[in-house]
């Protein structure tokens, strides 16, 4: 995926390939979206273009690789919807309440693409830089949410029990490679990232007890939890 900016700054041959592997990914999305996962094939794509299967390698090396490009994409798609929830909308909702709330909604509208996102399993290493970049910037909406809420006095952090020592190392370092943002600020990030895609993962999945008539509710509730826990307020 490529920014707009540098798609102008394009030759033209470099805009056809361009734009080709961009029909390649639009192609790969559509069959998800029908089929699922077990439906995205290389030769299917092929033959719908028009193209030889050693003609589509050219532009894709195998499968694998164009999983992971369209993970990264849905990524940066999900990291778009955040942005735009953080934009005061007259609600009367939080920042907060606001950002969980298109989390489920984006989920919803885009499966296919929650499931590439944070379903689809990858190796632990090495994991490409390219990829590794677009689950942090995911993060960076919560965590600003969260840097902001402690700007303004009302982030309840620490909580007890702390992290242990060896996690303290990790987010130590993790925290010095984004320039100082604070290492229990980020582990609460991580996990209140993973309590909440884990709900979205069991209503998708269809493994919410049946007697939940309203899986939003729940959602909802759970997200007024993890607010009340960790904010002493959600306001813009």
């Amino acid at each position: 995926m490529i920014q707009e900016s540098d798609y102008l700054s394009l030759s033209r041959t470099e805009r056809r390939r361009e734009d080709t592997r961009s029909e390649i990914r639009e192609r790969a999305w559509a069959l998800l979206a029908s089929e699922g996962r077990e439906g995205l094939s290389l030769r299917r794509i092929a033959t719908e273009m028009g193209l030889s299967s050693p003609a589509l390698y050219r532009y894709v090396p195998d499968r694998a690789s164009l999983v992971a490009e369209l993970g990264d994409e849905a990524l940066a798609s999900f990291g778009a919807a955040q942005r735009a929830a953080l934009l005061p909308d007259g609600s009367g909702r939080g920042p907060f309440a606001r950002l969980c709330a298109a989390w489920r909604s984006w989920a919803l509208e885009r499966p296919e693409a929650f499931a590439l996102a944070f379903l689809e399993a990858r190796p632990r290493a090495p994991v490409a830089a390219g990829s590794a970049a677009a689950a942090e910037a995911a993060l960076h909406p919560l965590l600003a949410v969260l840097e902001g809420a402690r700007a303004a006095g009302r982030l309840r952090l620490p909580l007890e029990p702390g992290p242990p020592p060896s996690l303290q190392a990790g987010l130590a370092a993790w925290s010095g490679r984004l320039r100082g943002m604070d290492g229990e600020l980020l582990c609460a990030g991580l996990a209140l990232s993973a309590r909440l895609v884990g709900l979205i993962a069991a209503e998708l999945l269809g493994r919410l007890p049946a007697e939940l008539a309203d899986p939003g509710e729940l959602y909802a509730h759970e997200a007024a939890r993890a607010a009340a826990e960790y904010l002493e307020s959600d306001e813009d």
